[in-house]
């Protein structure tokens, strides 16, 4: 070992006030090269702390004496920047220097390790990333964030992300189980400790800079540390656990930064509320206030099994900044496979970023899917898709959104080489779903050449469904789904198919004819088969397209026929036995197979009806084939006594009464009577027709044929059942909004119902009449006057309720109830000035109605009369007629004859109303006047 010169010891130590300040000084510049500041002090370090010059592999010797002088000199040019105010910029740039200097002494201090203790010192840094990587990104982090972050409030604190992945831990936790010969200490590991000692003293300062800058300093010297004595661990932790409720923002960043670090190597829990710190960090992201404190948590919390639904909540956080990083960043960087997300909870974070209302955050999730995730997939969208459920037709939508992010980012023509008649040889439910969504992709763009490239020719894709179709038919339980998720998508190409192939055409009705005579076929196949069928008939020719699907239903009523024969049959057989008991079908454990395969055929013909009736616009009279499907399976299915053919019969007949309004108005007692008779889902399905009859052919048109039909509507607004009495507002809601029935009863009826405790659980009712009630009333001047004149009345009678209410029951407050009726009757939020004009005065006969209650109602009922004051105090009187202001004054004479309003705060506001009408009436040029006789007595 080489002693260090005694001299230059001397000098080192005499100049100490003059060196360590010029250092500090130059650092403090801007655009100055920080290394070269580190490497200076570290110089004088060494010769002030150090007896000999360090040796690799030998322990270093101190000077006790001179290390203390040196670090005495530090701390003293440390304190001079600690109560400098956040954002100022030479205090910056010295914690920037001190994250250099710390950084450079670890590097410094890795030769003159043992091997083997090297050895795992690298292991250890090399988590996640070598010691010079987290040093760079703890001067990082500093190089942009204190700037943003060193004092009161907020400030902009998103560079601070930089040390998301700093995983070089203090082996504080360890340092108890080791032995003190096997912790190698050195100039660097006793500065550190030094400096975090003293640093720590003012975690409780007065000063937020002071706090700042302790928490600040702390969280760079996380990286650099290497074994902690356990009473400073602890410390340590206490420290920064107070820090992170700290009130300053820019204090709480910091510590939430350095807390992130020990997040790995600690996972005991704090003895004050038994959370470790994984869970505070969890908390702190969840529930503080400041979106720059969430988002350094976000980016600094190890993704684990018990983090990770807490990370995805925060694509629904209230700042965008923040949900755009969950997706740039955390997810796409730092997720090592989508498939640790739930399948759900997976489909849920792709639809919140893919339709989110902030540009940026719709990017960043569209990259995050097709960079990341089917990077993940080997780059194969095939892959991609075979790891997400394509099959879960609850989220088809959330995947054709997603899948269309992951073409529009490829060349579109290296798709259309991939669609070679190989390809439709072996499918799969992703390739299917990918050949689908590509084609409608390319319909919708109109990439008419590209399209005609990849779509199979008519016939071959017909032999494609029927090969797929006895798939699906001879299929085990296992591998039923996917046939049938197979065999639907076909259906779907077969829409985009060009059907002027004759041979093809007829190989495709030969084959829906075939399929639609088949057992077990789901409901949406049996619309596919219509809507290939519309394809198949000539183009606009109705009719025809009707005798197909007559055709096709022809040949079902003869299975049934068959069914029925064999019935009566089996009955024939029965009767010849004398001892054989003829059970019922009540009677019977099990139903018939053949009773349900009748009734499933029915259905069947009457499923076929309805898709093809929703296709039709023609009338009867234009297509004179439908008459026979009314007559020979619609009504008999309206008569049937079985519940479901009723409601599917109903269905087909409301749509018929759609093509004919002689039909149609014909057939208004029927839907009335099942209304007042029927059982909830026919009733449900007979109220919707009646309102899309009169959405058709008028109001007054239906009344004619029903004249109880507005009773009825009452009636379904009183009624237990929630979706008969969301059926009825929302009908009645359109109905008014489009003006085709205007009833001031009945607008009063939706007023209380809107009110009503009862309705508080139906969410659909409240959610239709919240945008009801505005746009109604703002839309036209009349809808307006309409709602004036019930106001009060509905007002009084919601009062009545709200006094009466269960202790379960909850309703809006009076107060805020008129401010929202004041707000829908405000004349001035009309959407045109033509309205606001005609409807100016309005206010004006609703507050004369306000004296009025408030002269007749009684000195006890203090919720009316302050209701009452409260709605007085929220119209807008300035514009209303003289003769409107003269009834107001003159109510206001006789109250304060009669029936004076004393409550000292409940008459200032009337009276300040009363001022305001009376300053009206001075300024149009009529004095108030005293009541007439006549008056009194009304």
């Amino acid at each position: 070992m080489t002693p260090i010169s005694s001299t230059a010891k001397q000098q080192a130590l005499a100049n100490l006030k003059t060196s360590v300040p010029t250092i500090f000084n130059e650092a403090q510049k801007e655009n100055v090269v920080l290394m070269q500041q580190a490497v200076a002090l570290r110089k004088i370090q060494e010769m002030c702390g150090l007896v000999q010059v360090p040796v690799p592999g030998q322990p270093q010797l101190f000077d006790d004496e001179g290390e203390a002088a040196f670090n005495q000199e530090f701390l003293r040019n440390v304190n001079k920047i600690l109560t400098l105010r956040r954002r100022e910029p030479h205090a910056d740039n010295i914690v920037r220097f001190i994250a250099t200097f710390l950084n450079y002494m670890q590097k410094r201090d890795e030769p003159l390790m043992p091997s083997d203790t090297r050895e795992n010192a690298t292991m250890t840094e090399n988590g996640t990333q070598e010691t010079g990587g987290a040093s760079e990104n703890a001067q990082n982090v500093d190089n942009d964030g204190p700037n943003d972050d060193n004092d009161n409030d907020h400030g902009d604190d998103s560079d601070i992300d930089d040390a998301s992945h700093v995983d070089s831990q203090p082996g504080g936790g360890e340092s108890e189980a080791m032995d003190e010969d096997e912790v190698v200490e050195t100039l660097s590991t006793r500065f550190v400790r030094m400096l975090l000692m003293h640093i720590l003293k003012g975690h409780n300062a007065k000063s937020n800079s002071v706090r700042l800058r302790c928490c600040q300093i702390v969280a760079l010297s996380m990286s650099c540390l290497n074994e902690l004595d356990e009473d400073l661990y602890q410390k340590l932790k206490k420290v920064l656990f107070e820090r992170i409720r700290d009130k300053e923002a820019s204090v709480r960043i910091q510590a939430a930064n350095a807390l992130s670090k020990l997040e790995i190597s600690d996972e005991e829990p704090d003895a004050s509320d038994g959370l470790t710190i994984s869970q505070k960090l969890i908390n702190l992201m969840r529930m503080d206030s400041s979106p720059e404190v969430r988002r350094v948590v976000i980016l600094n919390l190890e993704i684990t099994p018990n983090t990770l639904p807490h990370i995805l909540e925060r694509a629904r956080d209230t700042d965008m900044t923040n949900r755009r990083l969950v997706f740039s960043r955390v997810l796409n960087n730092n997720l090592r496979d989508f498939r640790m997300i739930p399948t759900q909870d997976r489909y849920r974070l792709i639809q919140w970023g893919l339709n989110d209302r902030d540009k940026s955050v719709r990017i960043a999730a569209g990259a995050m899917i097709s960079t990341a995730w089917v990077g993940q997939a080997n780059g194969n969208v095939l892959e991609f898709l075979e790891r997400m459920d394509v099959m879960d037709m609850v989220n088809i939508e959330t995947n054709e959104k997603m899948l269309l992010t992951v073409l529009e980012t490829s060349v579109l023509k290296d798709f259309t080489a991939k669609f070679q008649p190989e390809f439709w040889n072996d499918l799969t439910p992703e390739s299917v779903f990918l050949a689908r969504f590509y084609f409608k992709m390319l319909t919708q763009r109109e990439m008419w050449d590209d399209l005609e490239t990849v779509l199979p020719e008519l016939t071959r894709h017909a032999f494609l469904i029927k090969h797929y179709n006895e798939k699906w038919m001879q299929a085990n339980e296992e591998s039923e789904p996917t046939c049938e998720f197979i065999v639907g998508q076909l259906f779907e190409i077969a829409k985009f198919l060009d059907y002027a192939d004759e041979v093809g055409r007829r190989q495709m009705y030969n084959l829906m004819r075939d399929m639609a005579k088949g057992p077990d076929l789901p409901e949406e196949f049996l619309e596919h088969i219509v809507d290939v069928y519309k394809l198949v008939a000539p183009k606009n020719d109705e009719p025809e397209f009707t005798r197909m699907i007559l055709d096709v239903i022809s040949d079902i009523q003869e299975v049934i026929e068959g069914y029925e024969e064999e019935l009566d049959a089996r009955g024939k057989r029965i009767r010849l036995d004398g001892d054989v008991v003829i059970k019922t079908e009540d009677d019977q454990e099990e139903p018939d197979p053949i009773h349900l395969n009748i009734l499933y055929s029915r259905l069947k013909c009457l499923s076929l009806s309805k898709f093809m009736l929703q296709r039709c616009e023609k009338s009867l009279a234009n297509n004179s084939t439908l008459y026979g499907i009314l007559n020979q399976l619609i009504i008999p299915a309206v008569q049937s006594k079985k519940p479901i053919l009723r409601e599917e019969g109903l269905h087909c007949l409301g749509l018929i009464c759609h093509l004919d309004r002689t039909v149609g108005l014909h057939n208004i007692p029927l839907f009335v009577h099942c209304v007042r008779s029927g059982h909830d889902e026919l009733k449900n399905k007979a109220l919707m027709t009646l309102f899309d009859l009169i959405s058709k052919y008028g109001f007054q048109a239906i009344v004619d044929k029903a004249p109880e039909v507005v009773q009825l509507f009452e009636y379904c607004l009183d009624h237990d059942n929630p979706k008969l009495q969301a059926t009825a507002t929302e009908g009645l809601a359109k109905i008014m909004l489009s003006r085709k029935f205007n009833d001031d009863e009945m607008l009063k009826l939706l007023t209380v119902l809107y009110f009503f405790p009862t309705t508080s659980d139906n969410s659909s009712v409240k959610q239709c009449l919240s945008y009801f009630f505005p746009a109604y009333c703002h839309s036209h001047s009349e809808n307006q006057r309409s709602m004036a004149r019930c106001a009060l009345v509905a007002v009084q009678e919601l009062i009545e309720t709200y006094l009466d209410l269960q202790e379960n029951e909850t309703m809006t407050p009076p107060n805020r109830l008129v401010e929202m009726i004041v707000f829908w009757t405000d004349p001035r939020c009309q959407q045109n000035q033509e309205e606001k004009d005609q409807n100016k005065g309005l206010h004006g006969p609703m507050a004369v109605q306000v004296l009025q209650v408030l002269r007749t109602c009684n000195k006890n009922d203090d919720v009316l009369r302050k209701t009452m004051v409260h709605m007085l105090t929220k119209l807008h009187l300035v514009d209303s007629d003289v003769d409107d202001l003269q009834k107001i004054m003159t109510n206001h004479n006789l109250i304060e004859n009669e029936r004076p309003i004393r409550e000292g705060l409940l008459r200032n506001q009337y009276m300040r109303v009363i001022k305001q009408v009376s300053t009206a009436l001075d300024e149009k040029g009529q004095p108030t006047r005293s009541p007439s006789m006549e008056e009194e007595q009304e």
